[in-house]
């Protein structure tokens, strides 16, 4: 189980995530739309990270301010089956999401059919004295 993240950890991941997808260039349509759900993810993630801490933190005047993009971020949620990136409500799971993607795969393992490796498990006749 990873270590939970810092709320300073989460904010970076998010922020940093956020501009690299707003620094790609999609090659098409279907791109662009897929891209522009990725961002919207990372946001309300942004949003509701920033609601959760001014709520745990008494901070009523940002709350106040934040109301309108809380409102946005709590229709997209509403509407999360419309966008397939919205997998979660918690900017901590998504965090860690993104660490993840960007661990490096493990090597491949090469494949061979199931005749081959049926024949190179046969036992091998003994010997005969």
């Amino acid at each position: 189980m990873p270590p939970d993240l810092s709320d300073d950890e989460i904010i970076t991941i998010l922020d940093g995530e956020y501009q690299r997808l707003h620094n790609v260039s999609p090659p098409n349509r279907d791109e662009a739309k897929k891209l522009a759900q990725m961002r919207d993810a990372v946001q309300v993630m942004k949003i509701r990270h920033a609601q959760n801490l001014a709520e745990a933190r008494g901070n009523n005047e940002i709350l106040a301010e934040l109301r309108t993009q809380i409102t946005w971020a709590e229709l997209q949620l509403a509407g999360a089956i419309e966008n397939p990136y919205l997998t979660t409500d918690s900017p901590s799971v998504l965090a860690q999401q993104i660490l993840e993607s960007k661990q490096p795969s493990p090597p491949a393992v090469p494949q061979i059919p199931v005749e081959e490796a049926l024949e190179r498990l046969k036992s091998k006749p003994k010997p005969s004295n």
